[in-house]
């Protein structure tokens, strides 16, 4: 399981050091992928198939699927870390969520997010305030959430 937030500086290569405490559950082979949100998602390779397996299971002859399956797989490479635990961000990737110098990684259970540092900061003081972050456990509760 993916927690915790760190930072991290990408280097003039477009490289950066996956943190040390997410290597041992994502391996040495992920899979990143451009998400909606200004951000990137990481999956290791089993939650990865298991995430198309899913949308695999809706049918495929509806065009709604058609579009979010290649919406995610055309916007997903398969990566590996080298011996420092570095590993390349395309270009595109980087331009797709406004990333400039510094990134956060975010840990969300089973995945990892990679953020703008500043979108990420601004996402966190919108729910410091907290009223928001009550209603949004309130709205939550209401669609039947349970937590």
């Amino acid at each position: 399981m993916f927690i915790g937030q760190f930072e991290r500086s990408i280097d003039s290569k477009n490289r950066v050091v996956l943190p040390p405490s997410f290597k041992n559950d994502l391996g040495n082979i992920f899979y990143l992928t451009i998400s909606s949100g200004k951000k990137l998602e990481i999956r290791n390779v089993q939650e990865f198939e298991n995430f198309v397996d899913k949308i695999d299971q809706n049918n495929q002859l509806d065009p709604n699927i058609q579009k979010y399956k290649r919406f995610i797989l055309a916007r997903t490479i398969k990566v590996e870390t080298d011996k420092l635990g570095r590993f390349l961000i395309p270009e595109n990737f980087l331009r797709a969520i406004a990333i400039k110098k510094t990134i956060s990684f975010v840990g969300m259970g089973r995945i990892i997010e990679i953020w703008a540092s500043e979108n990420l900061e601004m996402q966190l003081e919108e729910l410091e305030n907290d009223s928001t972050i009550d209603d949004l456990a309130s709205e939550m509760l209401k669609k039947g959430y349970k937590l």
